[in-house]
Order: C-alpha cells, then structure tokens, then sequence
C-alpha cells in the first residue's frame, strides 16, 4: 500500500522524503535477503510491519555507537521514516467521510466501557469524539496540551464516559523528545507533515525533537 500511495501521489515529488526512504530500504532490504533497492522491495511477500519496526529498535538501542546520544534521537534516522512513511500512508487509505461501521459500533457502547486497541489510527476516536461520548481524559494519558484546528488549548479533563486505551500509540499522539511532554492532536490522522511543522508549546523546541507516539510491537517496551 505504502508503494501504490508513493507512486500514485505527490510524494515522489518531496525528495527529502525520498532520500530517507531510500536510507530505509537500503538498510531493510538486505535484512529480508533482498537485492531490489527500490519501492519495488515494498512488495516483497515477506515484509512485515511488526518485524521492521522491531529490527530497527533493535538495531539502534543495541547497536548503536557508544557515544553519548544526540540530544533527544531516542530513535534511528530509519525508525522514524518508516513512522512518517506509516502516517502518510493511513493517511491517505483513511480519507474521507467518517467510518460509519466505527460510528454504529460507538453507539453501542455504555457509560463506563472500556475499549483496548493495538491499533495507531483514530477511526473509533473520531467515532467516539463526534457522538461526544469521549474527552480528552479519556485516553488515561497526562497530555500537556491538545492541538486542534492548529490551536493549542489545555486538555479536555472533563469525565469521559467512555475509555479508550491505545496499548501501541496513536497516530495523533506526538512526545517532545527535548522536555518529554505528551501533546494530543484532535480528530487528525496525522501530524507534522506538509506545511505544519511540529513546535513544542511547552519548550519551544522545533521538529527534529517530536516524536510520534507509535510504538514498535515488541516484548520489551519503555
């Protein structure tokens, strides 16, 4: 899907963009017995996600030089491009309307449910936020503060009725590596890219120091 949406829109155009997935699949490629250095390499029958993410958090917090780390790169030039490569794909597959089965299935849910998801996208979010069934608090998360419509404002902290627990992150979860602090992105698939870049309201730091909050499916998480 990533290839198809690469080849198919704007994105072959950014050659910043290019040059880091050119980076990824070169360092990936080899690691699956592959030869294909291209986007083509995206459609080898074994590639997986889950694996991908695991090799390259493996590879930077084991691997890595024994040198003190640049200041906030808690994560690897490739990690990072296979999330902003991740983002604008679910992007894209996610546009339009609301998900009206995501929407009957909110309906359904009582004061008090609790809702466990392993999944970074914010279908059910939205769902839950356009029938005002769910808050800011509701994530169970200290965000410092909550963006929408590009506006920073102070997290929704009013009771949730609903619950929602995202066990691998969230696409509109973003963490300033410089000061840590968590911010939300309301009813948006996405962060950071195109013409808003990411500045921390907290510290002020710029977008080299933003990560997103999706987190490699791994045994072992911080």
């Amino acid at each position: 899907m990533a290839r198809l949406v690469i080849e198919n829109t704007g994105m072959r155009s950014d050659p910043l963009f290019m040059e880091e997935i050119d980076v990824l699949i070169n360092t990936v490629a080899p690691l699956y017995g592959s030869n294909k250095k291209d986007l083509n390499f995206f459609s080898n029958p074994h590639l997986n996600l889950e694996d991908t993410m695991t090799l390259l958090d493996i590879d930077f917090k084991l691997f890595s030089p024994l040198t003190t780390p640049k200041l906030g790169q808690i994560e690897n030039r490739q990690l990072r491009t296979l999330k902003e490569l991740l983002v604008r794909t679910l992007d894209y597959a996610l546009m339009g309307p609301p998900c009206k089965k995501h929407h009957e299935l909110a309906k359904r849910m009582k004061l008090g449910d609790v809702v466990l998801s392993f999944n970074y996208d914010i279908l059910i979010d939205n769902a839950l936020y356009y029938l005002e069934r769910i808050t800011d608090s509701g994530y169970k998360m200290d965000f410092f503060k909550a963006n929408q419509d590009r506006q920073w404002m102070k997290p929704n902290e009013k009771p949730s009725e609903i619950t929602l627990l995202k066990l691998h992150g969230s696409l509109n979860w973003v963490k300033c590596s410089f000061c840590g602090s968590l911010f939300l992105y309301r009813y948006r698939k996405q962060t950071m890219y195109g013409a808003y870049a990411f500045q921390c309201p907290r510290c002020s730091s710029g977008e080299n120091y933003a990560v997103r909050m999706l987190i490699p499916p791994i045994q072992s998480k911080d």
